[in-house]
């Protein structure tokens, strides 16, 4: 039985769209949210055990989350503070 989950997003714009859109992907890993700072938002991902990414490309923005299916919700809701 897999335990895992692989939420993938793919938005129809991207850099052509809005030239800010790559500079926001890149800076993410970097960002805090107003509930954690950016070192405790990593270390509540790893005790989730997720992970995740943003990409901006040219005409698409991917984002991805991925990790154990136990607490999907949970995990879901944190990473969605850090999108806000």
């Amino acid at each position: 039985m897999n335990d895992l989950f692989d939420l993938n997003i793919i938005f129809d714009m991207g850099g052509d769209n809005d030239k800010k859109l790559k500079l926001a992907a890149n800076y993410m890993d970097y960002l805090g949210t107003a509930k954690y700072s950016n070192e405790e938002l990593k270390k509540e991902f790893y005790k989730l055990g997720v992970s995740y990414y943003v990409f901006a490309g040219d005409d698409k923005t991917y984002v991805g989350l991925n990790g154990l299916k136990r607490k999907f919700t949970k995990r879901v809701r944190t990473f969605r503070t850090l999108m806000e």
